[in-house]
Formats: structure tokens, sequence, C-alpha cells
């Protein structure tokens, strides 16, 4: 059977006086036995959930975002890049940061007619990236 604390209860007062008001009682029997089927539900859904993730990690898939990401070169640019083509913006120049330092920066130029990203990090910035 499912208990709540007080304060639970009063906080849902509003859902629990909607519900009674438009639904007819039901027999404390039939609630119980609902109460025991939903949580067998419950937890044949989460073993099989756990069991899922589990074998996703044994069989090296657990990278989703490497798995089910982008899979063109289209798709793996940075979203700099994908802003600018979504902007209309031919020409920019892009610095890179990372809390309070500049991590680097490149320029993105389509006006040329093959619409190629020119990427070069400057030497300025590649001084300013600290290693630990």
């Amino acid at each position: 059977m499912v208990t709540c604390d007080t304060e639970t209860i009063k906080m849902f007062n509003w859902l629990r006086y909607w519900v009674r008001r438009h639904t007819k009682p039901i027999q404390r029997t039939t609630a119980e036995k609902w109460d025991l089927r939903m949580s067998l539900l419950y937890g044949f859904l989460t073993w099989n959930a756990a069991g899922y993730i589990l074998y996703l990690i044994f069989t090296n898939r657990s990278n989703w975002p490497e798995m089910y990401g982008p899979k063109n070169e289209k798709d793996k640019r940075a979203p700099s890049e994908k802003f600018a083509d979504i902007l209309g913006i031919k020409k920019a120049h892009v610095i890179q940061i990372s809390g309070f330092r500049k991590v680097g920066e490149f320029d993105i130029d389509r006006t040329t007619e093959n619409n190629s990203l020119e990427a070069e990090t400057s030497s300025k910035a590649a001084e300013n990236v600290v290693t630990d």
C-alpha cells in the first residue's frame, strides 16, 4: 500500500479533490490489486532498462553522441560555423573562450566559390592556452 507524508498530501490537495470530484470511488481490494499490478509493471520496466543500459556499456556502445550523433562532415562542424550558415554570414572572425581565457581563434571565409573554411589558429591564442 502506498503511504505519503502529510506535506506531500497538503501540496497536492487540489489534485486529490479534483480527481475525487470527477471519478467514482472503487473498492479497496480493487485499488490494492491495481497497486500491485502497477508496481510489478514498474519493476519489470526498470529491470529491462537497467539491462539495456548494461548491454550498451558492455558492447562499447555507451558513447551515445558518437553512436547516434552527426554522421557526415557537414553536421560535425563547430556551432559557430552552423550559426554563420543559418544567419547567412559569409565572413567572420571567431574567438573561442573557455572560462576567462581565450582558447583559440579562426576565420570563417565563405566568399570563394567552393565555400571552403579557412581555419587558422593564431600563435597568439596558442600561447594563451594553459596546459595542466
